[in-house]
Parts: structure tokens; sequence; C-alpha cells
């Protein structure tokens, strides 16, 4: 499991190119809040645990796993905070997985480990990278949300 990194050195989401806004392991962007409706899947308490980041070391991560996703980046914060679906993770249930769909054949699936409990920790975006239709059917039986 990625470490989570709840330093609040908060910034907006970087644009893809752009200069780092601080420099450090610790850097953090806040993504925005979730849906109560979404959010109340996972968590036992909304108060003050709606809050979605993104770490340094996260970003990294799905840049380099999935480079293809670069020039999706952009769409990162939508998808999350304005899904098309939302799925529980087969393998761990505190991991929601957000899509929104980019074009006629794909989707952007962004994997964010939920948080229970207010506190310290803050929902964490673990990856990024593209899903193909049937990927995002195949899931279907673990939809927790839908939009519309």
């Amino acid at each position: 499991m990625p470490e989570q990194d709840d330093t609040c050195n908060c910034h907006p989401l970087p644009v893809i190119g752009s200069p780092p806004l601080t420099s450090g392991e610790a850097e953090v962007w806040v993504i925005g809040e979730l849906r109560a409706d979404i959010a109340c899947h996972w968590a036992d308490e909304l108060a003050d645990n709606v809050t979605v980041i993104l770490t340094r070391r996260q970003r990294q991560h799905y840049l380099t796993s999935h480079p293809d996703v670069a020039v999706y980046e952009a769409r990162l914060a939508e998808t999350v905070l304005e899904p098309d679906e939302v799925h529980r993770n087969r393998q761990d249930t505190q991991i929601a997985l957000f899509y929104h769909q980019v074009d006629d054949r794909h989707y952007l699936r962004v994997a964010v480990l939920m948080q229970r409990h207010a506190g310290r920790l803050r929902h964490s975006v673990l990856s990024c990278r593209l899903a193909r239709q049937r990927e995002v059917a195949a899931g279907r039986p673990r939809r927790v949300w839908i939009k519309g």
C-alpha cells in the first residue's frame, strides 16, 4: 500500500510542464471535496471528511507508470469531483475507483484511498490511468454510484 502523505503544503493541482510550486516530497495538492452521496459509501462520518488530496509521490507514480495519462491529467479533478461512475475496488474495499469517460473507448480511472473517519489523514489519490469500456463494465457489480 502506498504511503499517504498528509502534510498540508496545499496548492492547486499543477499543470503538466509547469515548474514545481514547492520543493520536497511532502508537496500536496487539494483536489477538492467529494460529493457526500459518494463519500458516505466509505466514510462513517462526513464532517471534515470529504477533502481529496494528491501527493507529489503519487503523482510521480502515475505519470511514470502510465505516461499516456499525462494528456488527461487536467481532467483528474473532474473525474473525482464529477465522475460518471464510482466502483469499490475488488482487492481493497477502502479504495474507490472513479471513472469519467474521455472518448468513445476510454475512461479516466482514478483510484482514491478513502478514510472512514475524520482526522489528520485525507482521502488520497493513489493512481490515475486510462481504462477501456469493458473494464468499467466488468466492475459494475461493485458500482456504488452512477451519474444521473
